[in-house]
Order: C-alpha cells, then sequence, then structure tokens
C-alpha cells in the first residue's frame, strides 16, 4: 500500500520533497475506522493517511484520531465516512519545493505542525511527514555546516610559517561547528613576518562569514605581494576600512597584529580592541612581565586609525602571549568565570615552558576547569617564543 525512497523519489535531489516523500495509495473515504487502525498498526513510521474522495485526496487523517476514535462504538456507528475527521485545509507542496521552503512556509503560517499533501505536475504524488522534513532539514543543514567548517580549518591551516629566529604554537577552541576566533601567519619576506590573531563579533555563521572574508583578504593581499609594496599601518587600515563599508554598523573585528622583524629585531604590535598581550622578557637571571593594554579600537567601528603601535625591541628568550576573551570568559559548572587573575596565574606559572608543553598546560587546565559546562564562546591563544 505504501513505498518510500523509491526508483521515483530517488530522481529527486536531496533539497527537494520529493526525496524524502513517502508514496501511499489514498484510501477511500468509505474505509471503515478499523481497517485504518489495521493500517497504522502494521507500518509504525506512518503518522497519517491520505483520504480520497471522488477521485482526489481530500486531506489526510492522523494516526491518534483514528486511534481515539476507533475506540468508541458510538464514534463507528455515528459516521459512515472518514471525511468528518480529516483536516480540509492540510499544507500542500509541490514534489520540487526546497524543503527549508516549505518548513518556512509552515513557520510563517502558525500552522500545526502536521504532514503535507505532496504533487508532482499537478498530481497527487505522496505525503511528506513532518518528521521526515525535520530529520532532513538537520541533515543538510549539518552537511552544509561541516563542509563550512573543513573550509574555514584550511583557511587556518594552509598560512602556517617557519622561521629561524622564532617559533610559535595556536591554540583553538570552537564553542560551535563554525567560529569566530581566527588567526593568520604570513611570511612577507626573508626577514618579515605578520602573525595575527581575530575575534569576530558574532556566533556561527555569521562569524564564519567574516572570518572568510578576512581568509580573502590575506590571501588576495599575499597573491599580489601587498605586504611588500605598503606600510604595517596601510595594512591594518585597509583591513579596517574595508571591514567598516562591507559589515553592519554593529558589526566589528577585535584583533591583534604582530610584525616581526629579525632584520632589526622589532616587534611592531597593533592592538585593535584585542584582549591585554602579555610580553615575558628576560633581564639576566630574571624576567619581567609588561601586560600591554589595547592601543585602538577594534576593526571596522571607524574610518581611520589614531595613535601609534607599540614596538618592542626582540630579546632572545623574549616570549609574547595573546588571548581572545572567551578563554577568561569560559564558565565552570556553577557558573564562575575562569577570569583575568587565573588567566595570569597559568602564564606566569608556565612561561617557562616549552611552547607544546604550555599548550597542553593549557588546554588540559581549561578543561579541568569547565568540566561538562557548555562552551559560550570560542577560545584561542596566540605562543610566540624568540630564540
Amino acid at each position: 500500500m505504501s513505498t518510500s525512497y523509491g526508483s521515483i523519489t530517488s530522481g529527486f535531489s536531496l533539497t527537494q520533497a520529493g526525496a524524502i516523500t513517502t508514496l501511499l495509495d489514498p484510501l477511500t473515504v468509505f474505509m471503515s475506522l478499523d481497517i485504518l487502525k489495521t493500517t497504522f498498526d502494521e507500518d509504525e513510521n506512518l503518522t497519517s493517511y491520505p483520504i480520497e474522495k471522488n477521485g482526489g485526496v481530500i486531506g489526510l487523517l492522523p494516526r491518534d484520531t483514528v486511534n481515539e476514535k476507533s475506540k468508541s462504538v458510538w464514534e463507528k456507528m455515528k459516521h459512515k465516512e472518514l471525511d468528518v475527521y480529516i483536516n480540509h485545509a492540510p499544507v500542500i507542496a509541490d514534489a520540487r519545493d526546497n524543503v527549508e521552503v516549505i518548513f518556512n512556509r509552515i513557520i510563517s503560517l502558525n500552522h500545526p505542525f502536521d504532514d503535507i499533501i505532496i504533487y508532482y505536475q499537478g498530481r497527487y504524488f505522496g505525503v511528506l511527514f513532518i518528521k521526515d522534513l525535520l530529520k532532513q532539514i538537520s541533515t543538510l543543514r549539518s552537511n552544509e555546516l561541516l563542509k563550512a567548517r573543513t573550509l574555514q580549518q584550511f583557511f587556518v591551516q594552509r598560512n602556517r610559517v617557519t622561521a629561524p629566529d622564532f617559533e610559535y604554537d595556536v591554540f583553538l577552541d570552537m564553542a560551535h561547528d563554525l567560529g569566530g576566533d581566527f588567526y593568520q601567519n604570513i611570511q612577507i619576506d626573508k626577514h618579515s613576518y605578520l602573525l595575527s590573531l581575530f575575534d569576530v563579533c558574532g556566533k556561527n555563521i555569521t562569524a564564519a562569514l567574516t572570518t572568510s572574508f578576512l581568509a580573502a583578504f590575506f590571501a588576495t593581499s599575499q597573491q599580489n605581494d601587498f605586504f611588500k609594496t605598503i606600510s604595517e599601518r596601510q595594512l591594518v587600515e585597509n583591513l579596517n576600512t574595508l571591514l567598516f563599508e562591507i559589515t553592519p554598523n554593529d558589526h566589528f573585528v577585535a584583533g591583534v597584529f604582530f610584525f616581526i622583524n629579525t632584520a632589526n629585531s622589532e616587534l611592531t604590535i597593533f592592538n585593535m580592541g584585542f584582549s591585554p598581550v602579555y610580553l615575558f622578557s628576560p633581564k639576566g637571571g630574571t624576567v619581567r612581565l609588561k601586560i600591554l593594554p589595547p592601543e585602538f579600537p577594534p576593526l571596522g567601528i571607524g574610518t581611520t586609525i589614531e595613535g601609534e603601535p607599540t614596538k618592542v625591541k626582540i630579546e632572545p628568550g623574549m616570549k609574547v602571549i595573546s588571548y581572545s576573551d572567551g578563554l577568561t570568559d569560559v564558565k565552570d559548572p556553577f557558573g564562575v568565570t575562569f577570569g583575568e587573575k587565573r588567566l595570569k596565574t597559568l602564564f606566569t606559572d608556565n612561561f617557562r615552558k616549552t611552547i607544546p608543553q604550555f599548550t597542553e598546560i593549557l588546554r588540559k587546565t581549561i578543561a579541568d576547569f569547565k568540566k561538562n559546562a557548555p562552551q559560550a564562546d570560542d577560545m584561542s591563544v596566540l605562543h610566540i617564543k624568540f630564540r
């Protein structure tokens, strides 16, 4: 009596209703409730059944209604036709319609989550069960998020650089399938490098779209050798202007740029509304800590950048640690944040560790702190050690 996902439905794309429609031969309106209940009992996947009258489908009869009415002898005797039980104004769609479009139509109509009658080329085709519609939408969205996450990871991983004068590592822990924390590391020339870390406002897809733009900006600039023809400040200003022009007023990007020049042993820092930078400098047998606050507002807020970046003389053994605010904002199961105090202790107690050791200690410390508490924001840490 029914056929699901056969040769007919396989002719549709996975985004079309026809691909997940169950092909059901309608029952006549004169069919008894007992026979219809037996039909439901034989197939637990059925949640409603199409009913026809005068050669056409007039609606769907839900399983729950049949189960309820078939218990009553009076109901069986009172009505001779099934049309008194069905919804005469069901949601109707075409087999070629996009499943997302159908779902949005249901939401916009404030319609109960009933099953849907599907037509194809003007004729009755089958029934799209709401559970199958929701499952398909969930699967499609998950697949798209996976593809987007893979693409986002590719943008990041393709920019690994190596240098004889320093080493670095990036700890990145996304809160969702797609993230707003993002880093780009580029070798400009033989002696010049850019290491950068960003925290895009917003979550998931919104943030991922902006990180894709950042990736495109850096890739285009590198491909066309813009890094070699403009100053460090011009690069930051260009990115700031573009973000200001293409993003909404309430959208911005916090970021920190580390321009490393190994020829003159100079580190230039543009901190654009990012978290403070921890700078550990060896002085004889001691190590001095400086916590450098941001010098500029986030990218994309205004069209100009006023002020001067921080310049630091690079010394052997010097370490720089930068982090996104998702690290200090992470909460334990009781809602207590990790906070700046714990973060400072974590950094100062472990700055002498090797970079791989530091990353592992960081990962374990955060995991032990938050345990099974949900993670609300992305966390990222950039750790640089100069040789």
